[in-house]
């Protein structure tokens, strides 16, 4: 049955079951006889199809199967001038990983007229990886200094240092030039490590507004959340002046780029009260918690606020939010008690849905509602806030619901197990 996916599938879902193949063939969690049966289907449509991602795919499963004989059937894509540039990077990184040394002389021959800087990358990484010795390396490929420092982004980039001694240049700024080539040929590619690398390469090099804007629309129109973060964090931890970037275009209403502000960004975020989403705010407190510095500054910040004074927490606004936030979030248990029962009292009062929701929101908090005063919780008080939490596919604590058990009606009682994943037949 594996045979036949392999043979019939679409290009998304055929990289989908590669990506387990390599896994299986590289942890050898399949067994030899199965092993020797789906490399030949895999091989056969990589060679034959016509699609570049399809062809990628397959050769990163077969780059895990070890199989040295398997280099010499792949070799003729080396002379396919019709193979998209990111098919040869992948097909030379396959070669590197199988080490079938007899085709050091076509690797030699390919590489030597190589311009395109991931295909030169890879053929360093394979050639180290078949045993040649470092200066034999740097008579087949030559890298300019600034090509040498933007590879320091290749997930293989350890191996390029050992040979170029890049520890001798300074990465902090990157100028080489990005052509549209590099952009058109690995933005399509499925390959993780080819397509971060293009986007991380382009993202550095962006020095103006102008190839600041295309550099992220390129993320949008390229890559899902879940890559972009991923090229994100990769970016962030190699390049950290570059924190702010994403603070600008519409990747700036999108909470998850906030861990990747500076602390100067996230004051000043806190500073402007503007109206940004329940989410954001509350992500903005959080920084407050998980960085040292802001914690300094966000105790200075919020300590003077009055959680006595109605008016001032009944005005949930943007910096309100932020504050009460950043207070159940924090370990100032006093402060925690006042807030939470500030919080009951006024939605114990007829508000406004959407404001009566906003508080149970932030009550919720890190379970800030557990500081309210058991006693003085109403019967309808305590209905609304379950059916909210409910509505909102959050937990509650069991200890706290059982304490309040004798004030819920049948109806809520059920709707309280639920709360606390306790089931009832």
């Amino acid at each position: 049955q594996l045979t036949n996916l392999i043979e019939t599938l679409p290009e998304q879902t055929f990289c989908t079951l590669t990506r387990e193949l390599h896994y299986w063939f590289w942890e050898e969690e399949i067994a030899p006889r199965s092993k020797q049966l789906l490399k030949a289907p895999l091989l056969f449509r990589t060679l034959n199809s016509t699609s570049s991602k399809i062809k990628t795919c397959g050769l990163y499963a077969i780059s895990a199967t070890e199989d040295t004989t398997i280099g010499s059937s792949l070799s003729s894509m080396l002379s396919d001038k019709n193979t998209a540039n990111f098919v040869k990077a992948s097909l030379i990184r396959t070669l590197g990983f199988l080490k079938n040394s007899k085709l050091l002389p076509d690797i030699y021959t390919f590489c030597s007229r190589q311009r395109d800087l991931i295909i030169k990358a890879e053929c360093v990484i394979s050639l180290f990886k078949l045993g040649i010795k470092k200066d034999v390396i740097q008579q087949k490929i030559s890298f300019s200094n600034e090509e040498v420092k933007a590879l320091i982004f290749h997930d293989d980039h350890i191996i390029i240092d050992s040979i170029f001694d890049s520890s001798r240049l300074n990465h902090a700024s990157l100028n080489v030039n990005i052509t549209d080539s590099l952009s058109t040929n690995y933005f399509m590619s499925p390959l993780p490590t080819h397509f971060e690398l293009a986007h991380i390469i382009e993202l550095s090099t962006a020095n103006t507004d102008n190839k600041r804007q295309k550099a992220l629309s390129n993320l949008s129109k390229y890559r899902t959340l879940p890559e972009i973060k991923n090229i994100i964090k990769k970016w962030q931890s190699l390049m950290p002046t570059k924190l702010d970037y994403f603070f600008h275009l519409k990747f700036s209403s999108n909470e998850m780029f906030i861990n990747y502000f500076s602390n100067k960004k996230i004051i000043e975020l806190l500073n402007n009260g503007k109206n940004y989403s329940y989410g954001y705010l509350v992500a903005l407190a959080r920084q407050c918690i998980t960085r040292e510095f802001m914690a300094i500054f966000c105790h200075k910040q919020f300590k003077t606020a009055s959680l006595k004074n109605q008016q001032n927490v009944i005005d949930i606004g943007p910096y309100r939010t932020i504050e009460l936030a950043y207070i159940f979030m924090s370990n100032q248990q006093l402060r925690k008690k006042i807030a939470a029962q500030k919080l009951y009292e006024i939605s114990s009062q007829s508000l406004k849905d959407k404001k009566r929701e906003l508080i149970f929101k932030v009550l919720r908090i890190n379970q800030g509602y557990k500081f309210i005063n058991s006693t003085r919780i109403n019967n309808e008080w305590l209905s609304a806030f379950l059916k909210s939490t409910f509505d909102a596919s959050e937990h509650l604590d069991s200890q706290w619901i059982e304490k309040q058990r004798s004030k819920l009606s049948i109806l809520d009682n059920e709707l309280a197990n639920l709360l606390i994943g306790k089931i009832v037949y």
